[in-house]
């Protein structure tokens, strides 16, 4: 019977606990490597396309700055139609760029200690058969949270593509004068971050209750 350890160990998953822990079945040690490293590639990509957006998103709101007229739009409706207008000032126009790092450093951080929350005080995740997920040995819990790490980093790229367009779409309001931003990308990223969730909540609770199997809970 294999340790939790050096997985643990190996992928920064509160060690410590796991030493302290139940045993892990080595079928589980043997297939936690494999999850690992293909959840982290997605994590790596979704990191990098989050970069992007943000370089994006800094970028086009630099580019529009020089461009802007007094009054600019800070809010618009259901249809698409600004209603709330404000003084042209650094506060009003980057506002949005900042609220986008805001939000990716708060969830992101959330993402990268998300497995020290499983270790050490996974009471506090909201998870699919939870009371089965508390039971799994550390190593074992720190598996079935990994489609929740991506879930979070590829929310945040959802989000922050967004905010592109609604940067873009002020830009293109109070320069080149057009009436109304499109409604279609919020559309698409409610789609997009809700059929995530329905992927995320299925593939966790599959994990706990495989694990759960692989560790004789029931």
């Amino acid at each position: 019977m294999a340790s939790a350890e050096p997985v643990a160990r190996k992928h920064g998953c509160g060690a410590h606990e796991a030493s302290k822990g139940p045993r892990v079945d080595r079928d589980t040690e043997e297939r936690m490597p494999t999850a690992w490293n293909t959840t982290a590639t997605w994590v790596r990509i979704g990191f990098a396309a989050l970069a992007a957006a943000h370089g994006a998103i800094w970028w086009r709101a630099l580019a529009w700055w020089p461009q802007l007229p007094e009054q600019i739009p800070i809010h618009f409706n259901a249809a698409g139609e600004p209603d709330r207008w404000a003084e042209r000032s650094v506060v009003a126009w980057f506002f949005a760029p900042a609220l986008m790092v805001a939000l990716s450093l708060f969830i992101g951080g959330i993402a990268r200690w998300i497995d020290r929350l499983a270790t050490h005080t996974p009471g506090m995740l909201n998870i699919p058969r939870k009371d089965l997920f508390l039971r799994l040995s550390p190593a074992a819990r720190c598996e079935v949270v990994l489609p929740t790490r991506s879930l979070l980093v590829w929310v945040l790229v959802g989000v922050n593509l967004l905010g592109l367009t609604i940067v873009e779409g002020m830009g293109r309001v109070a320069v080149v004068g057009e009436a109304t931003v499109s409604i279609l990308p919020v559309v698409a990223f409610v789609a997009f971050a809700g059929a995530l969730c329905f992927v995320s909540v299925r593939s966790t609770s599959r994990a706990v209750e495989r694990l759960a199997k692989v560790e004789g809970l029931e």
